[in-house]
């Protein structure tokens, strides 16, 4: 999906269509992703959101299934948890919208267990249920807010800096860290299993990308006035303590 060749009334349609599921389940998860880090930094994220990423218990999954089933997602069992989706139906005028620009889009939900572990590999992060805090994210085209659970500033750049290096992830770490207490972010990752060898693997690439112009994470920072300079000394110092 090419975020560019959205429109952004249909942008803001999607998001909110997003946000009337999460509104549906927010009671029984702790939403991460792109999302939590929305609800942490405001409307200043700067970036589209989609896909509603989230941690819950057991029962709480089972039950969000049941929610989510009689809206008419779909499910896809995972080993890490579930996936739900739904095709995307436009409720603003698309115009001559060129069809392939929507083809394809989904509405998903993935919710896992609070311990998350890396695709083909033994290293977790986990995210404690009972540590999260209150947050309110708005909708576009009315005036309500959907208030959700959140982990911590800290706790959502410690995990974006071990995850694989993609723009997504690349860009919402450097806009946590900006704000993030940097010894707390150092201590989560310390503290929780061997994710320090994730964060120091992924480092250098996420480094190299975010000098590229040409990346999305690059133009995106520059969009919004993000401290590109200051995100790679955050990092090496980051390094440098868990190193």
């Amino acid at each position: 999906m090419n975020v560019e060749r959205i429109p952004l009334d249909v942008r803001d349609d999607i998001e909110d269509q997003s946000l009337e599921i999460l509104e549906r389940i927010a009671e029984g998860v702790v939403v991460i992703g792109g999302w939590a880090v929305r609800a942490v930094l405001g409307p200043d994220h700067g970036r589209f959101s989609l896909d509603v990423d989230a941690v819950a218990g057991k029962r709480e999954i089972e039950e969000l299934q049941e929610i989510l089933g009689g809206m008419g997602f779909e499910l896809s069992e995972r080993d890490w948890g579930i996936r739900m989706f739904a095709p995307y139906v436009p409720r603003v005028e698309v115009g001559d919208l060129k069809a392939d620009v929507l083809e394809g889009i989904e509405l998903r939900v993935e919710v896992s267990g609070p311990r998350m572990y890396d695709i083909g590999m033994d290293h977790f992060f986990e995210f404690p249920l009972d540590e999260t805090e209150s947050k309110n994210l708005p909708f576009h085209n009315v005036d309500e807010e959907v208030t959700v659970r959140v982990p911590s500033c800290e706790r959502l750049a410690a995990n974006k800096l071990g995850l694989p290096v993609d723009y997504k992830n690349n860009f919402d770490a450097a806009m946590l860290l900006a704000v993030a207490d940097i010894d707390k972010v150092i201590e989560i990752i310390l503290g929780t299993d061997d994710w320090r060898e994730l964060v120091l693997r992924r480092g250098p690439r996420q480094m190299g990308r975010f000098r590229q112009r040409g990346r999305i994470e690059h133009v995106l920072a520059r969009s919004v006035g993000l401290d590109i300079d200051g995100y790679i000394t955050n990092l090496r110092r980051i390094h440098k303590s868990i190193g």
